[in-house]
């Protein structure tokens, strides 16, 4: 299984996990739950009105982090990019629909799609003292 398979399936299997970002000097961190592989890449779907989708277009750097079911857990790290083909946005929404749908975001036309990039990953088990370290590319 590739490294964004392997992180996609763990944060599906977390169901929440956590995003930080930066307003300004000001760190902030909110629970999310979308996220999808789009063409190959981590993507997560934002609404442009948001006071997150401001931040990071101020700063596009972010951490996410989960703890798993089994007490493992993750941490992610690296840039969002915001993808602007309506293709890519059309295969967000149907690969997530059933993530999105919850949220009330599947027909809203502000909906923007960012993808993760320059990605490292740590996973680590505390139950078996396992840590692995992975690149997202």
């Amino acid at each position: 299984m590739d490294s964004v398979k392997l992180v996609l399936e763990y944060l599906r299997e977390c169901e929440v996990f956590y995003m930080a970002t930066v307003d300004g000097l000001e760190p902030r961190v909110r629970p999310m739950s979308g996220v999808c592989e789009v063409e190959g890449r981590l993507c997560f779907l934002f609404s442009r009105s948001s006071a997150l989708y401001h931040e990071i277009m101020g700063n596009r750097h972010v951490e996410i982090s989960a703890v798993h079911p089994d007490k493992s857990w993750i941490s992610l790290r690296g840039w969002l990019k915001e993808e602007e083909e309506k293709e890519t946005r059309d295969t967000m929404l149907k690969a997530c629909r059933d993530d999105i749908e919850d949220m009330g975001l599947v027909d809203r036309e502000d909906m923007a799609v960012f993808s993760l990039h320059g990605g490292s990953v740590y996973l680590r088990d505390r139950n078996e003292g396992r840590e692995k370290e992975l690149n997202l590319g």
